[in-house]
């Protein structure tokens, strides 16, 4: 179960399991894609940023979203570790992925990007 969490609120939840690698691959190819389209890396970053707290807004405001939505906060936390705003091994980066087969609920605290 991957959990996806921004400024305290959570984005997105996926029962899918993806390795750290997976979630690497996921922003690099993400931000790859920026790139080949011209657009800086800061500039990406940028923008994933605020798509994040656009979504946290809606959410914070009894707003649902779309599964397409929550696909696409998941690629903006993976793209602002990818792109080194947010540290994959730090406990508040916004990612937390529980063990398979575990019965524990674990708590994480997120936090803002700081670029």
């Amino acid at each position: 179960m991957i959990y996806i969490f921004w400024e305290g609120t959570i984005i997105s939840k996926w029962e899918e399991t993806h390795s750290e690698e997976d979630l690497l691959k996921i922003g690099a190819d993400l931000l790859l894609s920026g790139v080949k389209s011209g657009v800086p890396i800061m500039t990406q970053l940028i923008s994933l940023v605020k798509y994040l707290d656009q979504i946290k807004k809606k959410l914070d405001h009894g707003g649902r979203l779309k599964r397409s939505d929550r696909r696409m906060g998941l690629y903006a936390v993976c793209g602002l570790v990818k792109g080194k705003a947010l540290d994959f091994h730090d406990d508040n980066s916004g990612i937390f992925i529980q063990a398979p087969k575990s019965k524990t609920t674990t708590s994480c605290v997120s936090v803002r990007a700081t670029m």
